[in-house]
């Protein structure tokens, strides 16, 4: 399950049975550093316009060591893995198209339409940090994804006389490495 903001929860009933669970739709990211080739549109253009982001997986994968000796199974921890899979981040955006104009550019210089020439691959990746809150706003887990590329986002813009509501943009980021770290370890 990925964190996501659409799960509706009742914080008012929660409060008066003196109940506190972690709610899946308090979170942040921050793009922590970009690649020197990108456009980078200001901080709070591309917050304020997430709308969600989904295929979080907050734990890694654990591979056991299954050994069958005369009847009886053992087991043996193996390798702890995280393989980062793709993340969807959906965005709305308005008029300026300060979303659109981002990607457009990013994939533009990933692979030219019109050369097919490329930027070093140094120079394109983007490390995105997400962070889980708590109820009290605090950051308690944060998913680092690191080399972050776009993987086919997806915009459908119709062109018709009538006004509709446009401006979804969902864009898929592969990483070639994510660290999951709890931030509130108790002691």
């Amino acid at each position: 399950m990925g964190v996501s903001m659409n799960t509706m929860v009742n914080r008012a009933a929660m409060a008066m049975q003196g109940e506190q669970v972690l709610t899946t739709y308090d979170w942040e990211f921050e793009i922590a550093s970009w690649g020197p080739a990108l456009y980078q549109p200001a901080e709070t253009v591309y917050f304020t316009r997430a709308k969600g982001i989904d295929g979080v997986k907050p734990l890694p994968t654990v591979n056991l060591i299954t050994i069958d000796l005369r009847g009886y199974k053992l087991l043996q921890p193996g390798l702890v893995e995280t393989k980062p899979d793709d993340i969807t981040i959906h965005f709305q955006d308005f008029e300026d198209m300060t979303i659109r104009i981002w990607l457009w550019d990013w994939l533009n210089k990933m692979s030219s339409l019109t050369s097919t020439a490329s930027y070093r691959r140094e120079d394109l990746f983007v490390n995105l940090n997400i962070y889980q809150l708590n109820s009290s706003q605090q950051r308690v887990f944060k998913y680092a994804y690191q080399n972050c590329l776009p993987n086919t986002p997806t915009d459908t813009v119709t062109l018709s006389s009538e006004k509709d509501k446009l401006g979804e943009v969902d864009l898929i980021i592969a990483s070639e490495f994510m660290l999951p770290t709890p931030l509130n370890i108790p002691s």
